[in-house]
């Protein structure tokens, strides 16, 4: 029987003896059967359907299962009838698929407790579909991805260490019904392995940026990286058009507000375009003609860098809030010269620990 790459989690659970034909034939006049039992009309058309629906189960590339469904329920008056109809029809092929052990020429019983398991996670989806969008969308993902395996492309893959973004392409070893293997720079690894995570960007072959989790996996002596429980984000990881770097040591800024006493709080990230702060204490700030007055190590003279307050968040036991700057040329040159350079010493930190 050929196994494609959709629906993986139930194809895997089939075994190899199993005479898919018969098993098809079987799943049409189980759906029938259960079918007619409550509808008087004789609807060749829904034969179609259930061969339709057998197939996209088990055997063809291309997935259409909800669309299949849908068509399905229409021919049903009330949520109660098409309920019993798919619990119905699916006894039935599960009573076929364990006959079909009684061969003894395939090893796989243990494939049945997980093949039931399998059929009622599928009837949980058919029948209540909003309530499995992050499996339904963890399953189509995997199936995208397997299509950029198979099509020799690579995946767009983003971590940030420290601030500095890492992104390099990885290349798909293999998929599964949960997860993915994937081989990427030896920076990209070490930058995922330290956060326990990864993101997959989205491109013209994945429609959203993901999120998921990381472990290392050792395949013949070569280092891979195992990913999976995935998380869709609906806003894009690209919005900050600029790097943000992770101060070295606690560097400690100066808010300045007029007709208010000066605020000391220290540095979280820093970049050309904004400086994010934190304090233990919790400041309204909302003064115009805002004033950071940045340590010297960043700028030398005319250190004054006029800002705007854009949000205040929670942060560990603390405070975090966000600026926005406005730099003269001369500022920026100084910011631009700190940012590099400190981006410049992050990533010889990462590639450091992998030698």
């Amino acid at each position: 029987m050929k196994k494609p790459h959709n629906l993986k989690k139930l194809r895997h659970t089939v075994h190899n003896d199993l005479d898919i034909t018969a098993f098809r034939e079987l799943f049409v006049k189980a759906a029938w059967k259960t079918y007619i039992s409550s509808h008087l009309k004789n609807d060749i058309q829904m034969k179609e359907l259930f061969g339709e629906l057998c197939d996209i189960l088990f055997t063809t590339e291309h997935t259409r299962l909800k669309n299949t469904v849908t068509k399905i329920r229409s021919n049903f008056d009330t949520d109660d009838a098409f309920e019993q109809f798919i619990n119905n029809t699916f006894y039935m092929i599960l009573n076929f698929y364990v006959k079909s052990f009684y061969t003894g020429k395939s090893d796989g019983w243990s494939k049945i407790a997980a093949f039931a398991t399998t059929v009622e996670e599928l009837i949980s989806h058919i029948l209540n579909p909003n309530n499995n969008i992050a499996s339904l969308f963890e399953a189509t993902l995997i199936d995208a991805i397997e299509t950029i395996r198979r099509q020799e492309k690579n995946l767009h893959v983003l971590n940030t260490y420290l601030g500095v973004p890492i992104h390099y392409p990885a290349r798909v070893i293999h998929t599964d019904e949960e997860s993915i293997i994937i081989e990427t720079h030896p920076i990209q690894e070490k930058a995922a392995l330290i956060q326990n995570s990864i993101y997959l960007l989205k491109t013209n072959d994945l429609i959203t940026d993901v999120f998921a989790s990381v472990s290392p996996i050792d395949i013949n002596g070569r280092n891979y990286l195992r990913v999976y429980r995935f998380e869709q984000l609906h806003n894009s990881l690209f919005h900050r058009q600029t790097i943000r770097v992770r101060p070295f040591h606690p560097l400690r800024f100066t808010i300045l507000c007029p007709e208010k006493q000066e605020t000391t709080c220290y540095a979280y990230d820093i970049s050309l375009g904004g400086v994010a702060l934190t304090s233990m204490h919790s400041y309204e700030i909302n003064c115009h003609d805002l004033i950071l007055e940045f340590p010297l190590e960043i700028i030398g003279n005319h250190n004054r860098v006029k800002a705007k307050m854009v949000f205040k968040s929670s942060y560990e036991s603390g405070y975090k809030y966000h600026f926005q700057i406005d730099p003269t040329l001369q500022q920026e040159g100084e910011i631009g010269k700190y940012v590099t350079r400190r981006e410049q010493e992050i990533i010889k930190a990462l590639r450091d620990q992998i030698i």
